[in-house]
Order: structure tokens, then sequence, then C-alpha cells
């Protein structure tokens, strides 16, 4: 019996290990491809809870410009909806967030007022003030959302 060289046996350990490393491409590449998958899904996901917000105030701004009576329910919508704004959004935009709701709060106080006294201009001056500041967040949501 012959004895086998360095280079027979150096040959029979590579072609041993050449489906080992074609397995290990193959595991590296479904890896890769489900980390892009996964990752268009979060953004899509993203995307989805920000436009969810966008919606809601582009629905208070279309209720206020076309003078619809708003009611509390709207505010408890809104709120609602934008509970999870503090994850998705910066720190700067939650703050204009927070501020319309602060607006839409002192909104449905004078409101009430109006029913006791029968005065509209603070009602006017808070829905011009929510006018304005929506469109505001509503162009920061836009520019956040670049994808």
């Amino acid at each position: 019996m012959e004895e086998m060289t360095f280079c027979q046996i150096l040959s029979i350990e590579l072609i041993k290990a050449i489906p080992i490393f074609i397995i290990g491409l193959i595991t590296g590449y479904i890896a890769w491809r489900q980390y892009k998958i996964e990752k268009t899904r979060l953004t899509t996901e993203l995307f989805r809870n920000k436009y969810i917000v966008f919606k809601e105030i582009n629905k208070i701004r279309w209720e206020m410009i076309h003078d619809s009576s708003h009611e509390k329910q709207n505010l408890l919508e809104f709120t609602e909806s934008i509970l999870h704004r503090h994850f998705i959004f910066s720190r700067e935009l939650n703050s204009k967030l927070q501020h319309l709701e602060y607006l839409l709060s002192s909104l449905n106080l004078e409101y009430i007022a109006y029913k006791m006294s029968g005065s509209t201009e603070q009602i006017k001056k808070y829905k011009n003030e929510i006018i304005d500041e929506s469109k505001i967040i509503m162009e920061d949501i836009i520019r956040e959302s670049k994808i």
C-alpha cells in the first residue's frame, strides 16, 4: 500500500471543505435576504403608523377649516390614534403634537364656555391656531417619513 503524499491529503481535505463552504454561502445569502425583507417590513410598518397620525391630524384640520362641529369624541379619537407617537416621532415633533392636543383640549373647554356665554372669539382663535399648528406638524411628518 502506497502512502499518500502531502498534496494528495491536501486535495482530499479541500474537496471535503467545498460543500461546507457552499452551504455557508447559501446560509449567508438566505440570512441577508431575510434581513432585507424584515428591514422593509419594519420600514413599512413605521410608515403606516406615521400615516395614521397624519390622517388624524388632517381630519382635525379639515374640521377646523370647514367649521365642522368639533366634538369631544373627535379629540378622544385623535388622542388614541397618537398614543404610540413617542416611539415613532422625534422629540421635537412629539412636543408639537402635545401642543396640538393642548389646543384641542382648550377648544373643547371653549365650546363648554360658549354654551354658557355665547362668545365665539376664543373658539375662532383656537381654531386658527389648530389649523396653523396642524399644517406645520403635517409637513414635519412628511419630512420625517421620507424613505
